[in-house]
């Protein structure tokens, strides 16, 4: 699909490009690129990026679009300014997000040992939403280090569409783009519940997640994550789903597909030794659910990801 605004969207490779011919508006990250998949429509543009850092690499960025960042891989941290306040924040666990305002300033450098991914939605709010106009005047500020599993499981949700690229995409891209506003607008303006989210606390939702992730081809229970935070599971059930949209379980199962997706693009492994890593007992279950979640089978996945 032809990209309607893609004069509206700049980049540079290599420290400080040039500045954009638009006035104002620039877009510049200092790792070399190594692969790139974009899905456009009429209000919003995907962009999925591979670069290969070496250390720190500065990122100078301002568009006239508000943009949500998805560092999935390799971008540890960021530090620098933002709109002239000076920020400092680790990208990893549930923090991989950033939104960025249409004429917000970005002057950092972000952390990149080695290769990187992440994903660029760009949206054009007046557009997409129309005669929604309390929605599109409601302004989202800039920020770096979001923590929302919510956000980054939907931002996951795209990569069957990079895959298909048909005619149908622009009508899921314009849907995903109301429904992820939605998810920053309650993540960023606190509209989300709050009261159980603070039996749990941030440091041990984090511990949480760190503990799943460092447990992916465990039979773990939901007494084995409540024991962790000294909560009863049902408090810990309620307490997840108030804080990150999802449930233990469903948050656990997700952490082993990100993981058995990362190994199959990463790793020469078989999809059976890859599914008992993960925690599935058979290849067929993880075949089942990584369809579910990603709209290809492991197998597809692999190809996809090497072509």
């Amino acid at each position: 699909m032809a990209d309607l605004h893609r004069d509206r969207v700049r980049a540079g490779d290599g420290p400080f490009a040039k500045q954009t011919s638009k006035v104002g508006l620039f877009r510049e990250v200092g790792a070399p690129l190594v692969r790139q998949k974009t899905l456009s429509g009429s209000a919003v543009t995907i962009e999925w990026i591979e670069r290969r850092g070496t250390g720190a690499v500065d990122w100078r960025y301002r568009q006239d679009r508000d943009a949500l960042f998805y560092f999935e891989q390799g971008i540890v941290a960021c530090r620098g300014e933002l709109d002239g306040r000076g920020i400092s924040r680790s990208l990893n666990g549930t923090s991989k997000l950033a939104f960025i305002e249409a004429g917000s300033t970005v002057e950092t450098e972000v952390e990149v040992p080695g290769r990187c991914i992440y994903w660029v939605a760009f949206i054009d709010k007046d557009r997409l939403l129309g005669a929604e106009e309390s929605l599109a005047q409601r302004r989202l500020e800039s920020r770096i280090g979001i923590q929302s599993s919510a956000m980054a499981s939907t931002m996951n949700s795209l990569r069957p569409e990079l895959v298909r690229n048909d005619d149908l995409s622009t009508l899921y891209l314009e849907s995903w783009a109301t429904q992820a506003l939605v998810i920053l607008h309650r993540a960023l303006d606190g509209t989300a519940p709050r009261g159980l989210d603070a039996r749990i606390g941030k440091s041990a939702l984090s511990k949480v997640i760190d503990f799943m992730e460092a447990n992916v081809g465990a039979d773990l229970t939901l007494q084995d994550i409540a024991r962790l935070v000294d909560l009863s599971p049902r408090q810990m059930r309620r307490a997840f789903v108030a804080a990150t949209g999802a449930g233990p379980s469903e948050m656990f199962t997700n952490i082993r597909l990100e993981r058995a997706a990362r190994d199959l693009r990463q790793s020469g492994r078989s999809v059976t030794e890859i599914s008992l890593d993960c925690g599935f007992s058979q290849p067929q279950h993880l075949a089942t659910a990584f369809r579910r979640k990603f709209g290809l089978t492991p197998t597809e996945f692999r190809r996809s990801s090497l072509s």
